[in-house]
């Protein structure tokens, strides 16, 4: 994984919600997955100066057309494990 989205999660509560969920997860891979999914998401909201917490449904809804963007895409494919 190319960065851990609990240290990278902008307050400590946040950080704490990611860990429960991540090791909730059952599988290795799944938990591997979804980590790396939330640094790509995690990323982009910052960059756009937005607290994970105060994301709103436009926000929810220009994610994926980012994601399909060549810059998105690239970056996220970069924090995806392999």
């Amino acid at each position: 994984m190319a960065a851990d989205p609990i240290a990278i999660a902008p307050d400590p509560e946040l950080a704490e919600l990611i860990d429960d969920f991540l090791a909730s997860q059952l599988s290795p891979r799944t938990r591997e997955s979804y980590a790396g999914d939330l640094v790509i998401f995690l990323r982009w909201v910052a960059e756009r100066g937005t607290h994970p917490r105060e994301v709103s449904r436009p926000d929810v809804d220009r994610y994926p057309n980012w994601l399909s963007e060549p810059v998105g895409h690239r970056l996220a494919q970069h924090a995806r494990p392999r």
